[in-house]
This record gives C-alpha cells, structure tokens and sequence, in this order.
C-alpha cells in the first residue's frame, strides 16, 4: 500500500500544516485516489467509532439493520435484553454474507448456503450435516469458539457507532467534546420523526462534510433557504474530534430543558440559532431551535458516498404532521442546493488545478482545515504504529 506521503507528496502536507500565510486544503488526489480512501479505511474509519446506523430503525428484540464500515459488512441486531450487538455479516464456515437485508423479530441467523446457525449473541448453535449426513459434529471442532465475530457496538441516544478494530478509547470520551456543544439540548427526550432521505451522491466523504459545516457558502449557494442565518453571525468550531460551525441569531437557542416550546408551523428557510457539526470522522448533528437533523455519511468509493439525513423533535414537541413535512421539505431543499456544489465540487478534483489544495478563508474554513488535519493526523500515527509492528 502506498503512504500518505507517496499519494499527496510532502509539500502538500507541509502547507496544508503551516500556521502562517492562508492555509490550503487536501489536494485533489485525497478525494480522488483509491488507495487514499484504503489509507483513510484503515486509519480513520477502523480504529475511530463511527456512526452506522439508528436505534429507532431496530426498536424490538430480534430487529436488525445493516451497515458497511471501511468496506466491511456488518450486522446490527437489538437482542431480549435492549441491548444491540454488531457483528462481521459473515459465516464463519465459508465466509458467505450472511444476511441481505434488514429485518424484524428475528430468532436466528441461518446461513442460507449450508445452513449453519447462530442465535442474536452471535453463537453458533447448529452445523447441520458438517460431520456426514445428519452429523452434526466432527472431531476437533469446537462449536462454541466459532459463533459470529463481535464488533464493538454503542448506542448513543438514536444512534449506533461501531468501533471496528476494538481499540479506540471509551464512546464517553469520543462524544466528550460534542456533547458539550450540544449541553442546552434535551437530547434525552428526542423523538424520531422523519426520514429526509437515503441517497446515494457522487462525491467523496470529506466534501459533504466540509460543505455541511463551514458557513462561507450558505448566502450564496442558500439565499432562499437559510436567508434568516446571515453569514455575519456565524463563527467555526474546531475542538478535538468536534468541529463544525454555530450561528446566533435573534432568537437564541432555548434551554429545552426547562424552557416550553410550541410549534405550530414549520419555517419557510432556517431564521434559528444553530450548530452544525461532526464528530470525526462521520457522525454529523445539526441543531435548530425546534428540531434536530442527524447526518450519516458512508463512503462507498473516492467519489460515491451514501448520504442520510433524520429529523428528530424534542418529546413535548406535539407537532402536526404537516409541521414535520414542511421541515423535511425545507431540509431535502437545502439538500439539493448543496448536492449540485458538491458533485461539482468533485468533478473539479479531477483537474491538476487542485493539486496544491486550493485556498481555506482564515475565518470562514477554519473548521475544514481542522477536519483535514485530523484526517492527515489519523494517517500519519496509523503508518507510524504499523512500521513499529512490522520493525519489531
């Protein structure tokens, strides 16, 4: 595999590191290259907790979901006892997918080429015909060392992240920073009331991460959509693994804790105080006065990312339906707004033009710079762990 320095080159890094001067951003190949994104698989997605999937998608015991981290395929199911496992969705007798698609109130994992059986914790508990015909045994085989490998699984108010390689540090310290961001919200009482919707957009991972939190675009690609957010106001957020951007307003963000919030119509373009942020690498939050927006992104190649927006409500929010809808609505048309720049944002990689990064505004994008230097910061100690392995 090629290293970070073999596909960006080191005077990339050096200016995308300097602290004096405008700063530039990734060049074009970080968003372009296969063997980037494989880099980006193996050091930011497997060792980090990312987000993957939505408790409300699997409310009973025996609901399951899929989800793809890295490339891997994985498999979320919500067991007895509330709890919701995640493991590789992979026989362990011939390394078949083991399941399709999504389901509800399953009581097994039957694997549909041999018929091996594993219960939701994961244990294999049948091998029909393995040692002959109705034999299900054989010698030196020990069944209960062989169930379904576990991921390490957390469930944070609505949302799953998943830690694939086991070694990242508690999901309390991951979420550290974001929830102090977010501490004004009563995220407890959130009720799920709508899919915005689950596309696919032809773009890289970064780019819809970049666009969705730097404010620099917003009164030019947003002049109807977000013309009660004027640029002015709002500001970036870089801390730790949160970064993102805020905005105030005249009307302030309400403690909805203790303040009462009626809703009776939903805005016509987005006029409230806001955060919009990710927690690195893909678990993305926007929070409104009346609603809060969940972002999923999913990078499926250099240039595809699988993109999902949610709406959740605060719990004494009692919102007509024609409420949720008008806010779905008013979030798919700032969705569109942005897919166009984005894809094109993309397509621009593909020019030498962007080989040197580009330009990041001192004010407007320091949230970008900081998320690309997470990225790089990810690369760098992963290769550095993996040249110590290998010399030791």
């Amino acid at each position: 595999m090629n290293s970070i320095e073999a596909i960006l080159g080191s005077e990339s890094i050096g200016r995308l590191r300097r602290t004096d001067g405008i700063a530039s951003a990734l060049p074009g190949a970080a968003y372009t290259s296969d063997e980037f994104l494989k880099l980006e698989f193996e050091h930011v997605f497997k060792p980090s907790w990312t987000f993957v999937g939505f408790g409300h998608d699997i409310p009973f015991a025996g609901d399951t979901t899929l989800a793809t981290v890295a490339g891997v395929p994985l498999i979320l199911v919500r067991t007895a006892n509330g709890q919701v496992n995640a493991f590789h969705n992979v026989c362990r007798h011939r390394g078949l997918k083991l399941v399709s698609e999504p389901s509800r109130g399953k009581q097994h994992f039957v694997c549909p080429n041999h018929g091996w059986t594993y219960d939701l914790d994961g244990c294999l508990i049948n091998t029909p015909h393995f040692g002959g015909h109705r034999q299900s045994s054989i010698e030196g085989f020990n069944i209960h060392e062989s169930g379904l490998k576990q991921v390490r699984c957390a469930e944070w108010h609505h949302w799953l992240l998943v830690n694939l390689d086991g070694k990242a540090s508690s999901i309390e310290s991951h979420l550290a920073s974001l929830k102090r961001h977010l501490e004004h919200y009563d995220l407890d009482s959130l009720v799920h009331v709508k899919r915005i919707f689950s596309d696919e957009i032809e773009a890289n991972w970064k780019l819809i991460i970049e666009n969705y939190m730097e404010p620099y675009h917003v009164p030019f690609v947003h002049k109807a959509t977000t013309q009660g957010q004027p640029l002015q106001n709002h500001a970036c957020i870089t801390d730790g693994n949160c970064v993102g951007s805020y905005v105030r307003v005249d009307n302030p963000i309400p403690d909805s804790k203790t303040d009462e919030i009626s809703v009776t119509e939903a805005p016509n373009s987005l006029d409230t105080s806001a955060h919009y942020l990710d927690v690195f690498p893909n678990f993305g939050i926007s929070t409104f006065r009346d609603a809060l927006i969940s972002v999923l992104m999913v990078p499926l190649s250099p240039g595809r990312t699988h993109w999902q927006l949610d709406l959740y409500f605060y719990g004494h929010i009692a919102a007509e339906a024609k409420v949720v809808n008008n806010w779905a609505d008013l979030m798919h048309r700032v969705f569109l707004e942005d897919k166009d720049m984005i894809e094109r944002l993309q397509l621009g990689r593909a020019s030498p033009v962007t080989d040197d990064g580009g330009f990041l505004s001192p004010v407007w994008e320091t949230c970008i710079r900081h998320l690309h230097l997470l990225v790089i910061d990810a690369i760098e100690k992963g290769e550095r762990q993996q040249a110590r392995t290998m010399g030791a």
